[in-house]
């Protein structure tokens, strides 16, 4: 498993691609996966209701209880990894109050505890809460590997690609629980219009700073790449630009026929589709914040 405190030699980079994940390395995977699942679909959807006058976001205060308790699962599982064992109390102490990976989860905890009871409040109280503890996600990968003023622009590349990422996610849901329900063709149609342009502007923002991301970790020379890490981002950027595809689609053809017949199934099942997507790329994202890119 890859230490999220240091970085692999490049001579380990075989022993990683060819070694068996064990369970514990599934479970800290397993963890991650929820914890972007659920401060992604937090911040999208409070962001989402906020953005589309008269649509009121449900579950946030239960998205913020998963995220806490699973932010603190995760991290006694990634003390154990590191530790080889039951971890001791100094040991944990150390890395909660010691190491930047432990201040961003103290950190992260706190403030989705704080969203539980700011949910009753609405999502514009929620929505700065899930703002910031999604982006204390950057210290659980490579987000915060660099050093100097090349390390701070990787490590704001990459907030603003959670962001960007977790509004696009959030709003497909909402969009896709608002086909659902039985909300007028008006307001649907009022609801895509309004995503259109800012999807747009995030899709952009997501491309952007996932290639500096990609850039300023793996560098130029592929021979120097950890191959799965490298197979797994090249399988994790063919999925997003199917996600783009499917986009488009909506946007071009299926808005535009929601009032036909079978339209409201048709753009539903097209908006499950890059839903199933997100989830794919979610869970891509999940192991690889686990290997070493190079």
């Amino acid at each position: 498993m890859a230490c999220r405190l240091g970085r692999h030699a490049p001579d380990r980079r075989q022993h990683q691609l060819h070694r068996q994940v064990t369970p514990i390395d599934a479970a800290v995977i397993a963890t991650r996966f929820v914890q972007y699942l659920a401060l992604g679909l937090l911040f999208g959807v409070a962001l989402f209701s906020v953005r589309t006058p008269g649509w009121q976001a449900h579950g946030l205060g239960a998205l913020a209880l998963i995220g806490a308790g699973v932010s603190t699962l995760g991290f006694g599982l990634l003390v154990a990894a590191m530790s080889g064992g039951v971890p001791d109390y100094e040991l944990v102490r150390m890395i909660a109050v010691e190491t930047p990976l432990g201040n961003a989860t103290l950190l992260r905890i706190g403030l989705l505890l704080l969203a539980i009871p700011a949910s009753l409040a609405g999502p514009l109280a929620v929505l700065p809460l899930a703002a910031v503890a999604l982006a204390t996600l950057a210290w659980s990968g490579h987000g915060a590997a660099g050093e100097g003023m090349a390390g701070w622009l990787q490590l704001g590349a990459t907030v603003v690609h959670l962001l960007a990422g977790s509004a696009w996610a959030g709003a497909l849901l909402a969009l896709l629980v608002m086909t659902s329900a039985r909300v007028s063709i008006a307001r649907l149609h009022a609801a895509f219009a309004g995503f259109a342009t800012f999807g747009t502007l995030l899709v952009i923002a997501i491309a952007t700073t996932g290639l500096l991301n990609t850039l300023m970790l793996l560098g130029t020379d592929p021979g120097a790449w950890n191959q799965l890490y490298a197979g797994l981002l090249m399988a994790k950027v063919a999925l997003f630009g199917v996600m783009i595809g499917v986009a488009a689609l909506n946007r071009l053809y299926l808005t535009p026929a929601l009032a036909q017949h079978g339209g409201r199934i048709a753009i539903g099942s097209s908006l499950a589709i890059e839903g199933l997507l997100a989830i794919s790329i979610i869970a891509i994202v999940s192991w690889l914040g686990t290997l070493s890119p190079a």
